[in-house]
């Protein structure tokens, strides 16, 4: 007969049926111990108990005998922990159920009918996030041009020039690149297809030291783990790159060479915390990687070859599942939108062979072959057996399929001092070679006398399939190439320097929220905006698919973006033509607002040019400097009393010749810079501490005692007014501001005087329109003299309030 109860029972939580069943077992265990007891002998006739004597007793004896005894209070706890202990398992059981459940809905859920979803588990941290069967749930193709085609506006992407030049062309790169820029300043970007005779050895070099600052490590010292893809170190810090990440992206990220200089970056606000908010960062550096360094110019002996041995640091590129946008026109319905990476410094450390089986298995989870049939690859395809997919559809993949359900993962180990161009090689005197391009006499960074990797010395870029580096610009709108030794093509998005301020507003729109909270998104290299959500705005972009084998050259202010196709590498570096120099000037225009450190000194590269006499446009440039940086200097003094004090050379070479930056706008005071006195010095009103500031520039050498050299502000010529003010009390008492000066008024008489001569001497190149008007050769001591007249006295007031302090060099460089 069936039990009746039972249905009431799937009711009733497992842990209570499981008590109630204990207690009945137990009572009637009792029951039965009792009954099987040998019965004893009658006990004899209890007497009465006498009277209580009173009610006092009566309570006592009430008391004891409802007193829990030691085996009840046993026997209670056993009880409880038995409860405890099932309602656990009990949990355990509901969560396996819920678990299971979950797990046959998405099944019946999957559109994945092959199987192919499900026998592709990708090793962590590697993640697409999109459509996990190429078969079942394929991209719906899509056209990459404007959503919305607008008669007089761009709606087609278009390809990017490919010049081909002969052999005699190719020789001199510096002439050949100047004699194809105007055809390509339209586009932004263009590629170079050396001739047949160039062909650099795919040997890489590293440099020695460039483990000291997590480059590249010998897997003797760190040993590769043998799984494919270890777990993130305990310190791996996750950063937005917005940024740097700021910088992302194949961004050429300044690092340490060896140098005790350190020059700290003060670009790419650091951003901590959520690895994917870029207002934040965990490492409180910079979204580009590490703190701008200087370090001496590398030799040929310090450079040794890569083996198998090696292994290098990958960044963890994520992005957070991306929101639809609803567009219209061709494309009407919605579209992935734009989206920010964010990146994990040094996530894990992976020799070469481990880092192209990653790349082989994601290439094959998201591009597995479908058989003419429409049969899918199934469970039993290889990823030797998966061919390379077209760049249509790694471009169609990657933006509108990466991170378009999911988070996305892809790594990429970027920012690696080397080069396969060294100069003991065949190839290291060549005039392609990354090195020389940096180098060359007509370029302006020869004069950098420091190496700054990526910038004047090359970097190797290793990348995977969706390996990424977002929309940017160049540090300070510099030139630069990159040459694609093997591997893997990569796509490029260029957008002329004519459109560099519309696409700057279009990129303001699509991250309105996160650009008003951060401004210095812009430099962060960490943020993309697909295509035709430019072209919608009127924003021209044009593509280009790098081969193996061939040069891109971005231009100044040229914004560009791009990603790989599957393993390759690639090595980049930047340069400088003389046309830069405008440029150059409006980036300092851009960096002043950001309060973003340059990563070259322009004004030390001008004086050394024209020493040099290298061009009539750096003579210009050099005495537009000088007549402004006199006139500041006449204000300081009449306005401010500020009082001189002369560098010693000592101090003009301390940091590998490099001054300081000013602690308002970044700016690098080369030719001066002004402190307050030790003896008055105060904490800025900004509350920051000013010790801290002058003492980022004295590592390296011994530090001055507190009060002194290590509390005080350091401004450009500028923002003495800023100093000055800060630095008043209620009464409007202030220190005495001290301007330090690498070069006398007279020498930068003499310095600008020489300038205007060669200027007017020399025919300009044309590339650059001199600035106007351009000081008369006779004109420029005039204007100085006028300046120096009001001086007569001043030195002379200078001298009394000066006393017996002794003005030398108040900060460490």
């Amino acid at each position: 007969m069936p039990d009746d109860s039972s249905d009431d029972d799937d009711d009733v939580p497992f842990a209570k049926i499981f008590a109630q069943q204990h207690t009945a077992l137990y009572s009637q265990s009792s029951i039965s111990s009792a009954a099987a007891a040998p019965k004893a002998e009658a006990p004899p006739p209890v007497k009465p108990p006498p009277p209580a004597s009173s009610s006092g007793e009566k309570k006592k004896k009430k008391s004891a005998s409802t007193e829990p005894t030691a085996a009840d209070t046993r026997e209670a706890e056993k009880m409880a922990m038995y409860m405890r202990q099932f309602e656990k398992m009990e949990e355990a059981e509901q969560r396996r159920q819920r678990y299971a459940q979950m797990k046959r809905e998405r099944e019946v859920a999957d559109p994945c009918t092959c199987g192919h979803a499900r026998a592709r588990r990708l090793p962590k941290p590697l993640a697409p996030g999109g459509p996990r069967c190429p078969r079942c749930t394929p991209l719906v193709a899509r056209p990459m041009g404007a959503s919305k085609p607008i008669e007089g506006k761009p709606h087609e992407i278009v390809d990017a020039p490919l010049f081909c030049p002969t052999e005699e062309e190719f020789a001199d790169p510096m002439a050949y690149i100047r004699s194809v820029q105007a055809q390509a300043y339209e586009f932004g970007i263009f590629r170079i297809q050396p001739p047949p005779s160039f062909r650099p050895p795919k040997i890489f070099h590293r440099h020695r030291d460039a483990e000291n600052y997590g480059g590249v490590s010998t897997a003797a010292s760190q040993p590769a783990e043998a799984d494919l893809a270890p777990p993130p170190p305990a310190d791996a810090v996750e950063t937005d790159g917005v940024q740097s990440a700021i910088d992302a992206d194949a961004d050429h990220t300044k690092r340490a060479r060896h140098s005790a200089a350190a020059v700290p970056s003060r670009s790419d606000a650091a951003v901590v915390g959520d690895a994917h908010d870029p207002q934040h960062d965990a490492h409180g550096e910079d979204a580009y990687g590490e703190q701008t360094r200087l370090g001496r110019r590398p030799s040929a002996a310090d450079y040794t070859p890569i083996g198998p041995e090696d292994s290098f640091e990958a960044r963890l590129q994520a992005i957070k599942a991306r929101p639809a946008v609803e567009v219209g026109g061709p494309a009407a319905g919605s579209r992935a939108g734009p989206f920010i990476c964010s990146f994990t410094h040094k996530y894990a450390r992976y020799s070469l062979e481990q880092y192209k089986a990653l790349d082989a298995q994601l290439r094959a989870t998201c591009f597995a072959p479908v058989a003419a049939d429409g049969a899918g690859a199934g469970t039993g395809t290889t990823e030797a057996e998966c061919p390379p997919p077209s760049p249509e559809q790694v471009e169609q993949w990657f933006w509108d399929g990466l991170a378009s359900e999911s988070e996305g993962r892809i790594l990429y180990c970027s920012d690696l001092d080397g080069t396969a161009f060294p100069r003991t090689g065949t190839y290291g005197a060549h005039p392609w070679s990354l090195q020389q391009l940096a180098e060359h006499e007509r370029g302006l960074l020869r004069f950098v006398e420091y190496a700054i990797p990526g910038v004047n010395t090359p970097m190797l870029y290793f990348g995977m399939l969706f390996s990424m580096f977002c929309w940017h610009v160049e540090d300070q709108y510099m030139y630069s190439t990159s040459y694609l030794h093997e591997g893997a093509p990569k796509t490029w998005y260029g957008v002329s320097p004519r459109y560099a301020e519309r696409f700057e507003r279009t990129f303001s729109r699509a991250f309105a929220s996160k650009v008003d909270v951060d401004p210095e998104l812009f430099v962060k290299k960490a943020s993309m905006v697909p295509p035709w959500q430019l072209l919608d705005a009127g924003v021209p972009v044009c593509r280009a698919v790098q081969q193996a084998g061939q040069f891109v050259v971005t231009l100044p202010q040229g914004y560009h973006a791009g990603f790989s196709h599957g393993f390759n590498t690639a090595e980049a570096v930047n340069f400088v033509l003389i046309d830069w120099l405008s440029y150059a000037a409006a980036a300092a225009s851009r960096y002043e607002m950001l309060a973003k450190e340059p990563v070259i000194d322009v004004e030390q590269i001008l004086v050394r040019a024209s020493h040099a006499d290298h061009s009539p446009e750096v003579h210009a440039e050099l005495a537009r400097l000088v007549a402004e940086e006199l006139r500041l200097r006449d204000e300081a003094r009449r306005e401010y009393g500020c009082v001189d004090t002369p560098m010693d050379p000592v101090d003009k070479e301390a940091n590998l010749g490099r001054s300081p930056p000013c602690d308002v706008c970044g700016r690098i005071c080369h030719f001066a810079f002004a402190q307050a006195s030790a003896a008055h010095t105060r904490a800025s009103r900004s509350g920051r501490d000013p010790g801290e500031i002058a003492a980022r520039f004295g590592q390296g050498r011994q530090q001055a005692s507190p009060g002194a050299a290590g509390a005080l502000l350091i401004v450009c010529m500028h923002h003495v007014p800023t100093l000055c003010e800060s630095q008043s009390d209620a009464h409007g008492n202030g220190a005495d501001v001290l301007l330090h000066l690498r070069y006398l008024d007279d020498e930068l008489v003499r310095m600008a005087q020489d300038a205007c001569n060669a200027a007017q001497r020399r025919k300009p190149h044309g590339t650059l329109t001199l600035p106007k008007p351009l000081p008369a050769a006779a004109a420029l001591p005039k204007a100085v003299e006028n300046a120096l007249r009001t001086l007569g006295e001043g030195k002379k007031r200078q001298k009394r309030r000066a006393g017996g302090l002794t003005f030398g060099m108040q900060c460490v460089m």
